[in-house]
Parts: structure tokens; C-alpha cells; sequence
């Protein structure tokens, strides 16, 4: 094995690097979410008017559309790549007040 082909190895292994960075900070983004939000229940309950079995299906279901999404890219990346500009742009201009 030459120098060359070490170098030209350590080269394509900062894409599964980076891959591996981002998977991780995802993953981080799920489990700080779980431990943080439980805690606040109380306070959401409260101020929300709703009870812990409530809170507790909002962040099931949150978390299923989590999961439901990067599957729908993973299946279809250009559907994908078309559609959620359009949902993002329609997002904001229904927030936007009536002129």
C-alpha cells in the first residue's frame, strides 16, 4: 500500500465523518427533547389547559412525525425536494395577515 492510497483513504473518510456528526446531533436533538419537555409538563398542563395524557400523545405524535418524514425522504428524494419548499412558502404566507 503506497502513501497515496492512505492519503486518498483518509480523504473519503470525512463524508462518513461528517455523516456520522450529523446523525449524532440528530439523535442528540430526540433525547434532549424527551428529557426536557416531561419535566415541563406541568407548567404546559397548566398554562395550556390540558391533562399529562394529552401532553404526553402531543409529544408521541411529534415524535412519529419525526420518524414518518425522513422516511418519506428516504422513499421519495424528489418528491421530496419539490414538495416541501411549496409547504414551506404556504406555511408563510398563512401566517402572513390579510392585506
Amino acid at each position: 500500500m503506497t502513501t497515496d492510497s492512505i492519503a486518498a483513504g483518509r480523504l473519503t473518510r470525512g463524508g462518513e465523518f461528517q455523516a456520522i456528526g450529523l446523525v449524532s446531533s440528530a439523535h442528540f436533538v430526540s433525547h434532549f427533547h424527551f428529557m426536557v419537555l416531561p419535566p415541563l409538563f406541568p407548567y404546559l398542563q397548566q398554562h395550556f389547559g390540558v391533562g399529562f395524557v394529552e401532553l404526553g400523545l402531543a409529544l408521541t405524535i411529534g415524535s412519529l412525525g419525526f420518524a414518518a418524514s425522513f422516511a418519506i425522504v428516504a422513499a421519495f428524494p424528489l418528491a421530496a425536494a419539490l414538495l416541501v419548499p411549496v409547504a414551506a412558502e404556504r406555511a408563510v404566507l398563512a401566517r402572513q395577515p390579510a392585506a
